[in-house]
């Protein structure tokens, strides 16, 4: 009975096999070949983005290996070549300006020349065919039909004065001839120099991208990799501790009262922008910043809240050019980031003046305004003192 069983099982689980294998095997098969074309193109995608993580943690664990300082000392180099190539680009884009002003200036000297010559053709011309005129007629005719020795004299004369006049129109004619050609070449040179110029121009703009994007790529490897974070961080505290160093080794400054105090929530903001970080926000989820740090957009004039003094205004490492201003009384604001400082140290200034422009350093991406407020050296909170709108 078992026997008949199980040759009966056999024989109909073959079957059911089968049936089941025609159904489901044959239409898959019809759509894997139908998909297949995709099906490749998304595993070639996949593997693609496998390969970037995988060079990307590759990159993460050598620069595990290496020293926070020496890769802060990277970000610090970065910084200070986008800082360098902004200021030639700046300075490029002023003799650009410059030169273009010159350039049209020497146009509108060839077109005042071009216009003046053809005057002075004109004339010059029915001067020559009065002159041919009279010659035909014999100079000596026209003296000797005087009436008397007397307008003899006065025909003579003007002869004399009309020759004279011609020459002189004749002089200037070809001293305005000279003019014109130098015009020409000077316009000739000034446009090839202009020419130079936007080349230069475009050359260093593709160098500050190309920066920007090792800024930013290091910035990456940076942020997917916690522990060395966490000792770039400690360099950093260090900068912070060389620019405590120098609040307490500055004097109090000259006179009492400075007023500063008396403008707690009334300081306008030292640049148009979003505040991206506040006081005690976290910073890469380890150290709490002690001032404000703002994404700048169009604007990027800093200016001074208060009047004051500039007493620091210098490089710092991990933050970039740094400018301290004394409000007296210990009162100290500091800006840092800062592209180009318009300002020296010891010069005063006054609330709203423009002390630099924003740049792009740090552990930020993009223009961005890190600013404090201390007094001595202790850290206040900004958002306490801004007159936030």
């Amino acid at each position: 009975m078992y026997s008949s069983i199980r040759q009966s099982y056999t024989k109909y689980g073959f079957l059911v096999l089968f049936i089941f294998t025609v159904v489901y095997f044959i239409p898959s098969y019809a759509y894997c070949k139908h998909t297949s074309k995709n099906s490749s193109e998304y595993v070639k995608g996949r593997l693609e983005r496998v390969k970037k993580n995988i060079e990307l943690k590759k990159e993460s664990i050598l620069l595990s290996r290496q020293k926070a300082s020496t890769i802060l000392s990277e970000l610090d180099n970065l910084d200070k070549t986008i800082t360098n190539i902004n200021t030639q680009i700046n300075n490029i884009t002023t003799q650009k300006a410059q030169l273009s002003d010159k350039l049209t200036a020497t146009k509108a000297r060839i077109t005042s020349l071009n216009n003046s010559i053809a005057l002075k053709r004109a004339i010059i011309d029915k001067r020559l065919i009065t002159i041919f005129k009279l010659k035909q007629s014999g100079y000596l005719s026209v003296l000797l039909a005087a009436d008397s020795v007397s307008d003899m004299e006065k025909r003579y004369t003007l002869m004399n004065c009309i020759i004279r006049q011609d020459e002189k129109e004749v002089n200037t004619y070809l001293s305005e001839l000279d003019s014109l050609a130098e015009a020409k070449k000077t316009y000739t040179d000034q446009s090839l120099q202009l020419g130079q110029l936007k080349d230069n121009l475009s050359k260093h703009k593709n160098q500050l991208l190309q920066t920007h994007n090792d800024k930013a790529h290091l910035l990456a490897l940076i942020n997917h990799n916690t522990a060395i974070q966490k000792r770039i961080l400690r360099e950093l505290e260090k900068s912070a501790d060389t620019l405590k160093k120098a609040l307490k080794s500055l004097e109090p400054s000259s006179g009492s009262i400075s007023g500063f105090a008396a403008m707690k929530g009334r300081l306008p903001l030292p640049v148009n922008g979003k505040i991206l970080q506040s006081f005690k926000d976290r910073l890469l989820n380890e150290m709490a910043i002690k001032g404000i740090l703002f994404k700048v957009t169009k604007d990027s004039n800093i200016k001074v809240v208060y009047p004051g003094k500039i007493v620091w205004a210098e490089w710092l490492r991990g933050y970039g050019n740094t400018i301290i201003v004394d409000h007296g009384d210990r009162y100290f604001t500091i800006y840092s980031h800062v592209d180009k400082i318009d300002m020296k140290v010891g010069e005063s200034v006054k609330a709203g003046d423009v002390i630099g422009n924003v740049g792009d350093a740090g552990l930020s991406s993009g223009k961005t305004l890190y600013f404090e407020i201390r007094h001595g050296e202790n850290t206040l909170n900004p958002l306490k003192w801004l007159r936030i709108r």
